[in-house]
């Protein structure tokens, strides 16, 4: 003989056994490979576009060409700028040292690079013994100016400590 379950019962049991069963949307199925957990997803990238060349900008640009000037006792200045650097100058001193008159005119030593509208720049003699180190800022598009310092020995009038200002305004196209 076949005993019968109360309706009620077989309700809570079947309840029971349902409540204890996970939903397909609450566990995702996960396959053991036995290789351990799956590396974690990596992470999204995302690439920068390079910045413009500086040679490139209207601000670079509108300082490139030849420049004239004076350092000093009226000693000139020369130099030209491309492409944000200053490609070449000429720097001279003239001044009476220890009861001495000494001068010189001496280039760079490389191009110097232009940043934030300011340079420096150095050059010596051929024989090293007397250097100079110009600072230079682009004060607009058509005047510059800084300090020179001239140090070393002068083989005629001893030792060379000099520190003047400088001026420069650009040369217009096709005056140079």
């Amino acid at each position: 003989m076949m005993n019968k379950i109360p309706f009620p019962f077989m309700i809570l049991a079947m309840t029971i056994i349902f409540l204890g069963c996970p939903k397909s949307s609450d566990s995702p199925v996960v396959e053991d490979t036995g290789k351990g957990p799956a590396p974690a997803p990596a992470p999204a990238v995302t690439e920068k576009p390079a910045p413009a060349p500086i040679a490139d900008t209207p601000t670079a640009q509108r300082f490139d060409g030849e420049w004239k000037g004076t350092s000093g006792e009226d000693s000139p200045l020369h130099f030209k700028i491309k492409a944000n650097e200053v490609k070449s100058l000429q720097a001279s001193y003239s001044a009476n040292v220890n009861n001495c008159s000494s001068n010189g005119s001496y280039g760079i030593k490389a191009p110097a690079p232009i940043q934030d509208q300011a340079f420096t720049a150095t050059g010596s003699s051929p024989s090293g013994k007397v250097s100079f180190t110009l600072t230079g800022n682009l004060n607009s598009p058509n005047n510059a100016s800084g300090t020179v310092e001239w140090k070393g020995t002068s083989a005629i009038c001893g030792d060379i400590d000099l520190k003047y200002s400088w001026k420069a305004e650009k040369i217009p196209a096709g005056n140079d």
